[in-house]
């Protein structure tokens, strides 16, 4: 993760940009008119909840799924800026979102972003991984959202398909276990 330092012009733009939700408020209720509510989830066998949450609260989940992440903080905490970029082939689409909420527990841990001007999607988005007493632990995503700029709003079936790809990329990123850094 890049951390964007307080002089960078980046981060000031960043911290510019004002949230952008659709009007929604939590994850965890029916979403408004026009907007959907997704969630997914998948247990991760053989994981050790500390180090997938580890792995959640400094943004290797989005850097796994390929998308260049830089931060204002080097580890997310209520008001941390992020500027995620996704490249599709020449096609370079940032994702600004600003972290609203963060959960650590002995059992889970948590964060949820809301998104900024300029993302494809007004939207709140949480993620978890908790383990229950005896069980492997789990990745659950949920999403409120709705198309937010005229090229997401017109393409709505192709940019919910590409969000439904992209969580399940995060999915599969916390599936496997990090490699470890080279000894030396």
């Amino acid at each position: 993760m890049q951390l964007l330092t307080s002089d960078d012009p980046q981060r000031r733009t960043l911290e510019a940009l004002p949230r952008r939700t659709g009007g929604v408020t939590a994850v965890d209720v029916d979403p408004p008119r026009g907007m959907e509510r997704m969630e997914i989830g998948a247990a991760l066998p053989g994981r050790s909840l500390a180090d997938l949450g580890e792995e959640l609260l400094t943004g290797r989940v989005q850097e796994r799924a390929g998308l260049h992440v830089a931060s204002t903080t080097a580890r997310l905490e209520v008001g941390t800026r992020l500027l995620m970029t996704l490249r599709l082939g020449p096609l370079r689409i940032d994702v600004p979102c600003e972290v609203v909420e963060v959960r650590e527990a002995q059992d889970l841990a948590s964060f949820t972003y809301a998104t900024l001007a300029g993302h494809p999607e007004q939207a709140l988005e949480r993620f978890t991984v908790f383990a229950s007493p005896g069980s492997e632990p789990e990745l659950r995503i949920t999403a409120v959202s709705a198309p937010a700029l005229w090229w997401s709003r017109l393409g709505s079936p192709v940019t919910r398909l590409f969000q439904r790809r992209i969580t399940a990329r995060y999915l599969d990123a916390l599936r496997t276990r990090t490699p470890e850094p080279p000894r030396r």
